[in-house]
C-alpha cells in the first residue's frame, strides 16, 4: 500500500469526527450578514420591498452606514455589500 493513499484515507476518515464548531458559521452570503437590520424598524410594503420607519444605522461587511425613512429596498438592490431586503425577508417574513 502506498503511505499517500495510507495517510489521505486516514485523514478523509477523521473528517466526520471533527467537533461541530469546527464547521462556518453564519449565512454563506455575506450581503445576508449586518447588524441592525430589525424588522421592527422597517415597513414591508405591498409590492415587496421594504422602508425604513425611522432612521437606522447598519453595520455591515464593508462597516456602518445609515438608511432613512424616505428609502426603498427591494431584493435586487444592496448597500455597502448588504441586502437588506433579503435580511428583512429571512427574518421577519
Amino acid at each position: 500500500m502506498n503511505i499517500r493513499y495510507a495517510v489521505l484515507t486516514t485523514l478523509l476518515m477523521a473528517l466526520p469526527a471533527l467537533p461541530s464548531h469546527a464547521q462556518p458559521t453564519g449565512s454563506f452570503f455575506p450581503e445576508l450578514r449586518a447588524q441592525g437590520v430589525s424588522c421592527a424598524d422597517f415597513r414591508h410594503n405591498r409590492l415587496g420591498s421594504w422602508t425604513p420607519i425611522r432612521k437606522v444605522t447598519i453595520v455591515g461587511p464593508s462597516g456602518p452606514f445609515t438608511v432613512e425613512p424616505d428609502e426603498i429596498f427591494s431584493l435586487d438592490s444592496t448597500v455597502m455589500s448588504v441586502n437588506i431586503a433579503a435580511i428583512l425577508d429571512e427574518r421577519c417574513l
